[in-house]
């Protein structure tokens, strides 16, 4: 099995946010989604290039379908205008295929990223909390705090863009 690459580790994952996080706590108006956009911006503006892409793959096929029609109820038709259409129309649905591929798994990536993150803050955080602080709030509230509500980044990320 090959090693995570360096920038997807978990370590760095959690360092990441949590400076971005301390920078937000300074703020008056403290925010995790500008935390977590911090310490993700390349991959945010990446995913949301793609994600513009697909979107004009998606009008431009229509498009072409549309003037392919138009070449076929035409009288007299042009062989070459039709081919030109056709393979117009094939070609955006290829890169359609293409980036639409490309735009989910970086989305799927970018929201395990969040999960891992914000796992690791919480875990790093109640590590440095003290037993009696610990003694006020019952296990079942950090575990369902942990998998269950920071596995909802892993669905929202994929809709965001």
């Amino acid at each position: 099995m090959e090693p995570v690459p360096a920038k997807e580790q978990a370590r760095i994952l959690v360092d990441s946010l949590q400076r971005a996080w301390a920078k937000q706590a300074k703020t008056p108006n403290p925010s995790l989604w500008r935390a977590l956009y911090e310490s993700s911006r390349f991959e945010f503006w990446e995913s949301g290039f793609f994600a513009f892409a697909e979107s004009v793959t998606r009008i431009t096929q229509p498009l072409l379908l549309g003037y392919l029609l138009r070449w076929l109820a035409k009288p007299s038709r042009e062989v070459g205008e039709g081919l030109g259409w056709a393979v117009g129309l094939m070609l955006v649905a290829l890169v359609q295929i293409i980036v639409h591929h490309r735009l989910y798994y970086l989305t799927m990536m970018n929201g395990a990223k969040a999960r891992i993150a914000i796992s690791g803050v919480i875990n790093r955080k109640l590590l440095k909390l003290n037993a009696c602080s610990l003694m006020q709030t019952s296990s079942g509230n950090l575990i369902n705090l942990v998998s269950n509500d920071v596995q909802r980044f892993d669905m929202f990320y994929p809709r965001f863009h």
